[in-house]
């Protein structure tokens, strides 16, 4: 028999859009008659992996199944979300079905809705669902980079390099058809960067994602982690470092940039 719990804070909620994927960005507008996917844990795919949720269980027998995905309403508001005990991997998206959030491992079980183990992923755009594929021109190949600054995709992702760099640089984006356990979070896409011919003074290249708001990320309490998967598909080892920048704006304190360190995966 199957055991229904409320599932913690996604019970009488309300849901926003995502800082970096809305038009204009800002703070708490809400995620009107967005959608909530459910999917187990392991398998984030709709043909195997689609999971229940259920708005009233008063007869176990007889439960009352929402239809999937279950749609918020006009305030981004739900009201009661009965899950079974298991670990869920869930997939918010706005009503246009840009996707605003994932939360890994959501245990409705566990105390205040969830373990110690959830992982809310703040990375607005991060599995490329929604991508700029840079046509091809007289004089430009398919995916290569033209500007110093190129919006390589909806929220906040740029690619960034020199201003005179006259290197040959390409941005495309690889998509996974099935289910991928490598990378982790079976990603619906992975960005693909390539550099055919180098420049000697390029000083960076940069893939970026950006916040518009310097206090996205401020807690006295709160703690955040981030980690970065990648493959090298070169002859020879790349370095790649990750970076934290907060840049406060004209007027503001002097950009702070912090160089993380041992979060990196390059695999061959």
């Amino acid at each position: 028999m199957t055991t229904y719990i409320a599932a913690g804070p996604l019970v009488n909620y309300f849901f926003y859009k995502a800082i970096g994927v809305i038009d204009p960005p800002g703070p708490n507008i809400p995620l009107d008659y967005g959608k909530i996917y459910f999917y187990k844990d392991e398998d984030h795919s709709e043909a195997t992996g689609k999971l229940d949720s259920w708005s009233d269980v008063f007869d176990p027998d007889n439960p009352v199944v929402n239809p999937w995905p279950l749609r918020l309403g006009g305030q981004g508001d739900v009201g009661i979300i009965y899950l079974e005990d298991r670990l869920y991997f869930i997939q918010i998206y706005s009503k246009d079905d840009i996707l605003q959030w994932t939360i890994n491992h959501f245990n409705p079980g566990g105390d205040a809705g969830g373990s110690e183990n959830d992982a809310l992923n703040y990375i607005p755009n991060g599995q490329f669902l929604l991508h700029n594929d840079l046509a091809a021109t007289q004089t430009l190949q398919a995916g290569e980079i033209r500007e110093a600054i190129t919006d390589i995709a909806p929220g906040g992702w740029t690619f960034e390099r020199t201003d005179a760099s006259t290197a040959k640089d390409f941005v495309t984006f690889d998509r996974y058809d099935a289910y991928a356990a490598q990378p982790p979070g079976n990603p619906r896409y992975a960005l693909h960067f390539r550099c055919s011919v180098p420049d000697s003074g390029d000083i960076y290249k940069r893939i970026s994602v950006k916040f518009p708001n310097v206090n996205r990320f401020s807690s006295p309490t709160q703690q955040y982690t981030l980690g970065f998967t990648g493959i090298d598909n070169g002859d020879t080892a790349v370095s790649v470092d990750f970076y934290v920048r907060k840049n406060f704006g004209t007027g503001g304190d002097t950009e702070v940039s912090t160089l993380l360190k041992l979060l990196i995966s390059l695999q061959r």
